[in-house]
């Protein structure tokens, strides 16, 4: 959240993925993702340097538009 509250092209944050489901029987794939929406999506794919705001990068799923 101090990241989505410092950026001002953060206008929403959207917890998803099979964690947060509580009808999920839980096992070591289950994850967290995290959806920011924003008002400048070109900036972002265009300035990779937020990536390591989140700690090490594993795996990243980049979706056009």
């Amino acid at each position: 959240m101090q990241f989505a509250y410092s950026d001002e092209k953060v206008r929403a944050v959207i917890l998803n993925g099979s964690r947060v489901n509580p009808n999920v029987t839980k096992d070591i794939f289950c994850d967290y993702d995290l959806i920011f929406v924003v008002a400048e999506p070109r900036y972002y794919m265009d300035h990779q340097d937020w990536n390591g705001t989140f700690g090490e990068l594993i795996m990243m799923q980049q979706n056009g538009y």
